[in-house]
């Protein structure tokens, strides 16, 4: 387990870097954040525009039914990036 003491000195130094401009935390939105889909409950559409921002396909899905789920996913990302402003 990390001491508090360190704890505190990192946060100083990552502080002090942000002032000089050598590190930035840039803004993401919520929508945007690919961990959201670990950590909330999400729209089917931004569940699985999510689903395929992480590359992850439902290696279950028979063959026959392959391209059918790529259509659906390609049209999902569509309607997905749409809402998401991409």
């Amino acid at each position: 387990m990390i001491e508090e003491s360190t704890l505190k000195l990192i946060a100083i130094i990552i502080k002090e870097k942000l002032e000089e401009g050598l590190i930035c935390m840039p803004y993401i939105a919520s929508n945007r954040q690919l961990v959201e889909i670990l950590t909330k409950g999400l729209p089917q559409v931004n569940f699985e525009g999510l689903l395929i921002k992480l590359g992850m396909i439902d290696i279950h899905a028979s063959c026959t039914n392959l391209r059918e789920s790529i259509e659906e996913s390609e049209s999902l990302m569509e309607i997905g990036s749409a809402i998401l402003g991409n």
